[in-house]
This record gives C-alpha cells, sequence and structure tokens, in this order.
C-alpha cells in the first residue's frame, strides 16, 4: 500500500490499482521487454487522471463543507471520504461534479500542451480528437502511431492522458449510481427508490449498448451496476 499527502490530503493506494491499470493498458500482450513502455506510460497516465478526479473532490468538498477528506484508490477508481464534512443539497451536488470536472480540465490542459509542442493549436486539436473518437479524425491510426513514434514518450504520455480523461469523466458522468452521475442524479431526487429505478434501466441500456459494440469489460460493469442497483431498489423504503 502506497501513502502519502497532498495538499494537506491523506492518499493511499492498493496495488490493485497497478494491476487493473496495467492490464488494460495491455499487459496481457507484451512480448518482450520494449512492450513495457506503452504500458508503463498507460498506468502512470491513468493514475494521474484518476488522482485529479479523486482530489477534484476532496479540495471541492473541503471548500464547501469543511472536514477532512481522504482519498484511498483501489481496482479501478477511487473513493473520497469526508465524513466530518458538511454540505447542502448544491453543495453536495457540485463536490461530485467537481471530480469528472478536474479530470476534463487536465485533458483539457493536455490539448493545450499539444498544441504548444507543435506550435499549431488546430493540429493540437486534430490530434486530441483522433485520439477520443478515431473513427471521426481525418487523421489514420497509422499517421498518429506515426507521430507517437516520432514524438517518443511525452506525447504518448499527452495522448493517454487525453483518452482516459475524457472517456473516464464520460463513463463517471453516467446517470448510473454509484459513479458520480448517479449520485448527482440522487442530490436531486427525493426517492432513493426511484434513484436506484432509473440507475438500473440506464445501466441495462448500457449493458446492451456494449455488448453490441463488443466493448466486453464495459458490459461487466453494467451489468454489476444493473444488479447492484435492482437490489438496492427492492431494498429501499421510499
Amino acid at each position: 500500500m502506497v501513502r502519502f499527502r497532498l495538499f494537506d490530503i491523506p492518499i493511499s493506494i492498493s496495488p490493485s490499482l497497478w494491476l487493473v491499470l496495467a492490464l488494460l493498458g495491455g499487459g496481457l500482450y507484451m512480448n518482450s521487454s520494449a512492450d513495457l513502455l506503452p504500458v508503463a506510460i498507460f498506468v502512470i497516465a491513468g493514475f494521474a487522471s484518476l488522482l485529479v478526479h479523486e482530489l477534484g473532490h476532496a479540495v471541492v468538498g473541503r471548500a464547501l463543507g469543511g472536514g477532512h477528506p481522504q482519498i484511498h484508490m483501489a481496482w479501478l477508481g477511487g473513493v473520497c471520504h469526508n465524513p466530518d464534512g458538511r454540505w447542502t443539497r448544491g453543495e453536495g451536488i457540485a463536490m461530485t461534479a467537481a471530480g469528472p470536472l478536474a479530470s476534463l480540465a487536465l485533458g483539457a490542459l493536455a490539448v493545450v500542451f499539444l498544441g504548444l509542442w507543435f506550435g499549431d493549436a488546430a493540429l493540437g486539436l486534430r490530434l486530441a480528437w483522433a485520439v477520443i473518437w478515431p473513427a471521426g479524425s481525418q487523421l489514420s491510426q497509422g499517421d498518429l502511431a506515426y507521430l507517437i513514434s516520432l514524438n517518443g514518450g511525452v506525447f504518448s504520455l499527452v495522448t493517454n492522458i487525453i483518452w482516459i480523461s475524457f472517456w473516464w469523466s464520460v463513463l463517471n458522468l453516467l446517470p448510473v449510481y454509484p459513479l458520480d452521475g448517479g449520485q448527482i442524479m440522487g442530490g436531486l431526487m427525493n426517492s432513493a427508490r426511484k434513484l436506484h429505478m432509473a440507475s438500473m434501466i440506464v445501466a441495462v441500456v448500457c449493458f446492451a449498448l456494449a455488448l453490441t459494440f463488443h466493448f466486453l469489460l464495459l458490459a461487466v460493469f453494467m451489468l454489476y451496476f444493473a444488479v447492484f442497483n435492482f437490489r438496492a431498489m427492492q431494498a429501499s423504503s421510499i
């Protein structure tokens, strides 16, 4: 377990986080030591994005409601605990939204960096779009791979940060409890039962879409969230 403090916030990191990030970064497909660098870069980028996400929760939560936040990171995310903080409903929603917004801000900074790196803001935006949505980009994957090989590990790190920050934030903002989007939805509703019912429906729809487009890992997560919310809905009295 790695432990340190940042902005006077205690942070602990379980080994499971490194394991999952390494697997997502292609750790199962390494054939030689040369394949280690791309995996390591993905792990660093994933850790940076996830840490900024949780710091967004912690810093904004502390500013709005006080308390002593603590961050624990494990598996494919993290949890920000602040049991002695006190927030109004609106402040709680703002604290929850601060996580994905902080991660998106990191991604935006990475896009700016690309523009500065090449001395061309428009090229930086095109590269970022090629990373986020290859099918809709004017750049081919071959062109992108060539630029990555030409510009080395720093460029690879920046593009990984853009991809992870964007898609992780999109996933987190889905209205599915306990994701951030689901918690924001819960802050706007007065019924736990309706919250879990809506979350279950969205999770089932996302599960079907993930299967259709062969996103198997996402399908597994959505199936878990659907079952979780179904059970929580049954246990809810209001």
